[in-house]
């Protein structure tokens, strides 16, 4: 009775340390996501602003060259 006793309080120590542990990295990933989520959001952004000036650029070059041989 004392053996199975003394297992299950380490058994249960041991367990709690591993959630804790657990948890950390839980923790850990969850601010790693969100950083990446930010920077996703970020170059998302930046890569549509980036394509409509390109469009706007690419409608005067080539509005212009297309009105220039009339």
């Amino acid at each position: 009775m004392k053996s199975e006793y003394r297992w299950l309080v380490e058994s249960i120590l041991s367990c709690r340390q591993k959630l804790k542990e657990a948890k950390a990295i839980q923790r850990d990933a969850q601010e790693k996501l969100t950083q990446a989520d930010g920077f996703v959001i970020y170059q998302e952004a930046s890569l549509r602003e980036n394509e409509r000036k390109l469009a706007e650029i690419e409608a005067v070059l080539f509005g212009s060259e297309a009105q220039a041989p009339r």
